[in-house]
């Protein structure tokens, strides 16, 4: 969100030097202006870079040009303001979505200021959507809140949906990947004991770290329910052509192993496919489900402490197993208790609230 800092290298290590702002976007797509802003005098002179990037990841336009033409970025003192104009012409461009990317790098070395110290490069600050009539989406959602919900419309996306008031508000980044393609994540400012998390990629979408939960490029097509039988789901229901739910096994396993906490309850998901001609060809909402008592309960059991389980045994295994089917079931016939019932609930209703854009 704005403003976005960009680190670069000085004597006393990795350090915010630039800032961006804002930028001001005319309706066509043709006119751009970027407002930086320095926040460090800058160890190098660098150079902008505006793109416009392909559904495929294909840079199709790229602008370069030095932020402020008076004044090399190495003469800015802090709190020094630039205003950098660009134009393009997007005549030749094929119709399509296109997404508006600005980064920074030092023409003397090649190296690229990092919008997040050591992690990534360049933001990116808008949808284009290139035809007769082309138009200009912000990255984000768009939404309008009620007492029980978020109604959203978000054009990254070309989908609308509905999510519950106590997820809070959402900031969204949409970045380039470490090698190729791109990575669209939700971030919720949720009310204590909820963990939402969403997020998508394009379908090229590569780097070199772990996988993530958000990290979901759509269905393989033709057949949507592999996804559960990836995840191993304990539950699965395809809602719409392109939406289905599921619900992410928690295994006594995954207690009794040292790993990631939330991979100790079951999790559950609203999974899209936006398919291959959109900028993100899925997107994935998880959340919890099981309530606090619930999850004590499989707790207890196995005696989690809340690093790592110390009664792994079969029988102990058995009697685990045995309480979340049990919680399932209840969960599926309505007679759980009401704060899980809300929490699937909650999610049903995300799942059925998804529209995509045709």
């Amino acid at each position: 969100a704005i403003p976005y800092n960009f680190y670069g290298q000085s004597t006393e290590g990795r350090q915010i030097q630039i800032s961006l702002d804002g930028f001001d976007i005319s309706d066509s797509g043709e006119q751009l202006t970027l407002y930086w802003r320095a926040v460090a005098r800058p160890t190098a002179d660098y150079t902008a870079v505006v793109r416009l990037i392909s559904a495929s990841g294909q840079v199709e336009a790229e602008l370069e040009q030095v932020p402020d033409p008076e004044l090399p970025t190495t003469q800015w003192q802090p709190d020094y303001k630039a205003a950098d104009l660009y134009l393009f012409d997007l005549k030749e461009l094929p119709h399509g979505a296109y997404l508006l990317q600005v980064g920074l790098y030092d023409p003397a070395t090649g190296e690229k200021m990092n919008t997040d110290p050591g992690y990534w490069e360049g933001v990116t600050l808008a949808l284009l959507t290139v035809n007769e009539s082309t138009s200009v989406q912000m990255i984000g959602p768009d939404c309008q809140r009620n007492e029980r919900q978020f109604r959203c419309r978000d054009a990254v996306m070309g989908a609308e949906f509905a999510y519950p008031t106590a997820w809070g508000a959402i900031e969204s980044t949409l970045r380039p990947g470490g090698y190729e393609g791109t990575l669209y994540h939700y971030l919720f400012n949720p009310e204590p004991d909820f963990h939402p998390m969403a997020g998508g990629l394009s379908q090229d979408f590569s780097e070199g770290r772990g996988g993530a939960y958000t990290d979901f490029r759509g269905f393989e097509e033709g057949n949507p329910q592999q996804l559960c039988a990836n995840q191993e789901a304990i539950y699965c229901d395809l809602i719409a052509d392109n939406v289905l739910i599921f619900i992410t096994d928690a295994p006594i396993r995954f207690l009794c192993e040292p790993g990631p906490a939330m991979m100790a309850e079951p999790l559950m998901a609203v999974a899209i496919n936006l398919g291959k001609t959109r900028p993100i060809q899925g997107f994935i909402f998880l959340s919890d489900l099981l309530s606090r008592e619930q999850v004590q309960q499989l707790h207890n059991i196995a005696g989690f402490d809340g690093s790592i389980a110390v009664n792994c045994d079969a029988a102990t295994q058995n009697r685990y197993n045995d309480m979340m089917q049990q919680i399932m079931g209840e969960i599926q016939a309505g007679t759980s208790d009401i704060q899980s019932q809300q929490n699937f609930q909650a999610m049903l209703d995300l799942a059925n609230s998804i529209a995509i854009d045709p």
